[in-house]
């Protein structure tokens, strides 16, 4: 028991994302994920928002719906589309900026 407490064995586990519990990325994946996520805020700092309370802050829907002022609704449709865009601009890679396809990235459907 002494040893779990000092261990921060009484700590709470809490997932970060839908698909991301235990995710832990190297250096350069962190950069490359505060790249994406800063031209994300660029296009549309709603996406960027709804990223940093889900992800980041570890939010619920209904959590990040009242921290932003928004629907529940809206909020789950800003995290779907924040996430594909996000996994599209890590997924591209070397691409010159003035090639790379961000189609409609300031347009809410």
């Amino acid at each position: 028991r002494q040893g779990a407490a000092r261990g921060g064995g009484g700590g709470i586990r809490r997932e970060l994302g839908d698909d991301l519990g235990g995710f832990e990325p190297a250096v350069e994946e962190f950069l490359a994920l505060d790249e994406a996520l800063t031209k994300l805020a660029e296009h549309d700092p709603r996406l960027a928002s709804v990223v940093e309370c889900r992800f980041f802050g570890g939010l619920t829907v209904a959590e990040t719906a009242g921290a932003l002022e928004l629907s529940e609704r809206t909020v789950e449709r800003i995290w779907r589309r924040a996430r594909a865009l996000l996994h599209h601009l890590l997924s591209v890679e070397d691409v010159p900026e003035s090639r790379e396809p961000v189609g409609g990235m300031g347009q809410e459907g």
